[in-house]
């Protein structure tokens, strides 16, 4: 089993990193998306979209970000982590094209935000779980991610649900409009489904379960429940403090479940 103190450095560092990463994805989506951003009130006076930046500097800008994030990785993580890290990169760099293809982006979003579960293995020098469990509890993590992502996510794309019909710009609101409501029901559960099987695969405690599953549970419910799609303001809302709390419900599941094994082996 890991370390306590090797698993806060291994966070850290992750910490680090994707915070220089996501950076990066969030000015390559303004450099792609300037033309859409200048049609669509909330975002027309982003600094691209006003040509406050131009084009070039900002994608120097990126790609400094993305070295950074990159050589963060490289001088302080196993040299897997930066081979395993492409599949997130490159599904960033699709993101912004995505909302012209298709009105699901969120699943190449979820892609790149729960890529990290996949990183964690070669950052702890591990391979990737042989046994069944160990697949299933990976796989399953995984895809609750990407429901989670599709869940706030789509909330997201509520606020600009008007300037996204006369623009052009695929969203699940778009496309489902009134059953968006659904919509996230059926991604928040999915979310809780693959939480429990998670659980179930790593033969966690009740903690994990109460925490993390029942938790999240909660949370969603109130959300979904109380959330104005209607309302861009609401609509901000619940995406930041819902997804926070939603995070810190998985997140001390985790924890503790980590807790007891750790005091149950010594």
């Amino acid at each position: 089993m890991v370390s306590p103190t090797r698993l806060l450095i291994v966070n850290f560092i992750f910490l680090l990193g994707s915070f220089m990463v996501r950076c990066a994805g969030c000015t390559w989506n303004d450099i792609v998306d300037q033309d859409l951003d200048r049609r669509v009130s909330r975002t027309r006076l982003r600094p691209m979209a006003r040509r406050a930046i131009s084009t070039s500097s900002a994608f120097a800008f990126t790609v400094l970000q993305v070295l950074v994030g990159l050589g963060v990785h490289e001088l302080l993580l196993p040299r897997q982590c930066l081979y395993y890290s492409i599949p997130s990169i490159v599904s960033t760099g699709l993101y912004p094209y995505g909302k012209r293809f298709t009105n699901y982006p969120q699943i190449i979003l979820g892609c790149v935000f729960s890529w990290g579960v996949i990183m964690a293995f070669p950052a702890f020098d591990l391979d990737l779980p042989s046994s069944l469990d160990g697949r299933i509890s990976v796989g399953c993590l995984f895809l609750s991610c990407m429901s989670w992502t599709t869940v706030y996510d789509t909330i997201y794309a509520a606020q600009d649900t008007k300037d996204d019909l006369k623009v052009g710009i695929g969203s699940p609101v778009v496309r489902h409009r009134d059953y968006t409501p659904r919509v996230i029901m059926v991604a928040a559960l999915g979310q809780i489904i693959l939480l429990c099987f998670t659980g179930i695969a790593m033969k966690a405690t009740w903690a994990f379960f109460s925490s993390t599953c029942l938790g999240t549970t909660l949370i969603l419910g109130i959300m979904i429940r109380s959330v104005d799609l209607h309302d861009p303001k609401d609509c901000i809302w619940w995406f930041k403090n819902g997804s926070f709390i939603t995070g810190v419900a998985i997140t001390s599941g985790f924890v503790i479940e980590y807790v007891f094994r750790i005091l149950n082996r010594d």
